[in-house]
């Protein structure tokens, strides 16, 4: 084991901690201020550490959905149960794809 192998094992390990942190937020009737990406990013890394398959993620976000003001404990449930849903649905591993679009009201 040399010294870079050692790096990226903590490096993994900093994101695995990073990610679980995120989703563990107990929530309150108090909303935050949320970050759709990074929420569903956050998710998407603790389903590819915790899956025995081969998980390849692809994401198209939309840069202009703004952040905004809800529970992030509840969207963490909605994407973990999605991801993991998709996760049982695959036999062998595969792809998930996911696309995030800001729809204007008129």
């Amino acid at each position: 084991m040399t010294i870079q192998d050692i790096k990226m094992g903590a490096d993994r390990t900093a994101e695995i901690v990073k990610s679980l942190k995120r989703f563990s937020r107990i929530d309150s009737n108090e909303k935050f201020e949320v970050d759709i990406h990074a929420e569903i990013e956050s998710n998407f890394k603790i389903i590819k550490r915790l899956s025995k398959k081969e998980i390849d993620f692809k994401c198209n976000f939309d840069k202009s959905i703004p952040l905004f003001f809800g529970f992030p404990g509840q969207l963490n449930q909605l994407f973990m149960n999605l991801f993991m849903n998709a996760e049982q649905a695959m036999e062998n591993g595969g792809l998930i794809s996911l696309t995030t679009k800001k729809i204007s009201k008129k």
